[in-house]
């Protein structure tokens, strides 16, 4: 029998193993998407979108988040 995620010594991982593949792929895809995020809000405001629109898209509630 072949297993998704196999064990260090045996042909299963362990539960918790498994648990932990998971909240790093989880983190990994949170980095990717703050990182699309913040890629898009810089490209509109390069292209001249309002700062004021910018950072209510961004949902941040201090504008000094939204300039850097």
């Amino acid at each position: 029998m072949q297993y998704l995620f196999e064990g260090q010594y045996d042909d299963q991982c362990s539960i918790r193993s498994a648990q932990q593949v998971f909240k790093n792929a989880l983190e990994n895809l949170t980095s990717i998407i703050n990182g699309l995020r913040y890629r898009f809000a810089t490209h509109l405001m390069e292209y001249g979108a309002d700062t004021k629109f910018v950072q209510e898209l961004m949902g941040h509630a201090d504008i000094k988040a939204t300039k850097r």
